[in-house]
């Protein structure tokens, strides 16, 4: 296992499944808990007392740069719609999650991107942010 890999397994994000039984849990905004669609169970959120402090993109950069606050991720450019995809260490194809067409690990690069220190819930509902998205497109 090369470096970069051990660095990706130790820092991976956690994952949200439910307690109870195992399966993958969606994130509802403006909740304190996780609800499981399959069991009915109650997940609490934990909630972190560290302070998410707002960073200036390229001063971060020109300072964090050379302090290891990045890791190394395959990127793959989607043939079908040209979007950039990351793919797992473990994973050789997948599919583009915005067209479905292939996606090769084969025809991955290697790329350092900055590590995320927070994650922020989403305000808005999937309805309410597809709505305000066709309002947009409709004024274009």
């Amino acid at each position: 296992m090369t470096e970069s890999e051990n660095t990706l397994q130790k820092e991976a994000p956690p994952t949200f499944g439910c307690l109870n039984c195992g399966a993958d849990l969606k994130f509802k905004p403006g909740t304190t808990s996780l609800t499981c669609e399959y069991c009915g169970a109650k997940n609490e959120i934990p909630v972190l007392d560290t302070e998410i402090e707002e960073l200036n993109f390229h001063e971060y950069l020109r300072k964090h740069k050379a302090e290891g606050d990045t890791v190394e991720v395959q990127l793959v450019k989607c043939q079908g719609c040209g979007s950039e995809c990351t793919l797992e260490p473990n994973i050789t194809s997948s599919l583009c999650p915005f067209c479905t067409s292939p996606l090769m690990a084969s025809s991955a690069q290697l790329v350092s991107v900055i590590q995320p220190k927070s994650l922020l819930p989403f305000k808005v509902e999937k309805q309410e942010a597809i709505t305000a998205f066709r309002k947009w497109i409709k004024k274009l």
